[in-house]
């Protein structure tokens, strides 16, 4: 039996992997030999991983973390090869900065982008970054065919970029089975380029040959693993009635439901855009006084909505179980079960309308045929419109953008009066290709296609 090495790390990949069909289906056919930062054979038991005699749970620190960090930043400033993307100005330069940060900024200017480069930074990051004896051990004992990872070494992954290069060092093929919709425009500089990658869509493989310099051949399209939930959950018939759900959360089933997704908490809008939205409750903005069902992003913490927990007609919830506290690390410290992908199901398509900030919650509403108003203030959320994906998203006319408090008190309205098909529909089959819930086998399909070339050449 074939081994493969699947490293993995933060909390959202392992909702999308580790919580879908495909590692049951992998284990059928090969060894998997798991490798996370956080969860080892104890963990794997206490959280409720899948557990099979051929899935093996590796908990391992990383070894270079320093390097990583100084990595990134510099590949933040000297990659200059993306630098007519809007979304490389919106995401690394246009922030506020210290004065030493400005300086950066302008000093990566002057490097030259044909020879500073995401693929220079890498062949230069395998030089100092050898395979630990650790890993080396464990590539002596299992052997493995292939190194499979979520995304070819983005930003703030020092442990997948670490292993792809390990894998490089010691000949192991690699793979990166998931990443988003917009990375081939928002990680570009941060590319440790994989042997192989899979995508969602067509558009999505033009993007990351012309961005990521992949090769056609090179380039598969498999779907959203992401999604696949939400067609499986439908057609299996395991959501509850529209009753049953709006009373589980203690909200009126006779009523409409807005649903809001917010947003990172790094723009410091949480809780005033909380405010504005129990206001509007209290104050009967909204035509026919619907329910406000709040979902905390992952990486938001809960902390700023706790006083509005408790208002009549107002049900706030994370989108999973915390594995971290708020104050433990900077980024991702949720994870979403089995029960939690579910009860994202029922939120969608229960949904009247979705308030959201630039995310891929407008296309899982698509999914659903919800109406999307997106809010374009305060001021700081209207450049993220500019970023070459929003712009696209929002030109289709699939959401809409508001931009003060009497906009997007008018348009919710709008749609709880009549929900207008809009163009969810185009953007649905655009970026979401296959909707039969099915990305899974397509994806394991592609790496059992992977591993037989591999094998002849």
């Amino acid at each position: 039996m074939d081994c493969i090495f699947l490293a993995l790390e933060r909390f959202d990949y392992y909702s999308i992997v580790l919580r879908s069909k495909l590692l049951p289906l992998l284990a059928q056919k090969y060894k998997v030999v798991v490798l996370t930062p956080d969860i080892d054979a104890k963990t794997s038991r206490e959280w409720d991983y899948y557990r099979r005699e051929n899935v093996v749970y590796e908990k391992r620190a990383v070894q270079y973390p320093t390097l990583w960090n100084r990595s990134d930043r510099l590949r933040r400033y000297c990659v200059r090869n993306y630098d007519n993307l809007f979304t490389t100005h919106e995401h690394f330069y246009l922030f506020p900065h210290t004065r030493l940060e400005r300086l950066y900024v302008l000093l990566g200017k002057l490097c030259p982008p044909q020879i500073i480069n995401p693929w220079f930074f890498s062949w230069v990051e395998k030089r100092f970054a050898r395979p630990s004896p650790e890993f080396s051990a464990l590539v002596k004992n299992y052997r493995p065919r292939l190194m499979l990872v979520a995304t070819p070494g983005y930003r703030n992954l020092p442990f997948t970029a670490e292993h792809i290069l390990f894998a490089h060092a010691l000949k192991i093929p690699t793979v990166s089975i998931y990443s988003s919709y917009d990375n081939p425009y928002s990680m570009a500089k941060f590319l440790r380029p994989t042997d192989y990658i899979f995508v969602w869509n067509q558009k999505m493989k033009r993007e990351v040959i012309e961005l990521h310099g992949y090769l056609p051949e090179r380039v598969c399209v498999v779907g959203c693993l992401k999604f696949d939930h939400y067609f499986q959950d439908v057609t299996e018939k395991k959501i509850q009635s529209r009753e049953e759900f709006l009373r589980s959360k203690n909200l009126n089933p006779s009523r409409k439901t807005i649903v809001y997704a917010t947003t990172i908490s790094r723009f410091k809008q949480n809780r005033p855009l909380m405010e504005m939205m129990v206001r509007f409750k209290k104050e009967g903005h909204f035509e026919g006084d619907p329910n406000i069902l709040v979902r905390i992003h992952p990486h938001d913490p809960i902390e700023p909505y706790l006083p509005f927990c408790n208002i009549p007609g107002i049900h706030i919830e994370q989108a999973g179980v915390q594995r971290l506290p708020d104050a433990s690390l900077a980024g991702l410290k949720v994870e979403m079960r089995e029960e939690d992908l579910l009860n994202q199901t029922e939120t969608f398509k229960y949904a009247n309308v979705l308030i959201n900030h630039n995310s891929t919650t407008t296309m899982e509403a698509a999914v659903f045929d919800v109406p999307v108003v997106s809010l374009g203030f305060p001021e700081r959320f209207r450049l993220v419109y500019k970023i070459e994906i929003a712009a696209e998203i929002l030109a289709s006319g699939a959401e809409r953008n508001v931009q003060s408090e009497q906009a997007l008190i008018e348009t919710v309205n709008e749609y709880l009066r009549s929900p207008e098909k809009a163009n969810r529909t185009q953007l649905v089959h655009e970026y979401i290709e296959f909707r039969d819930g099915l990305s899974y086998q397509r994806t394991a399909r592609a790496i059992e296609d992977v591993l037989l070339k591999e094998r002849t050449t």
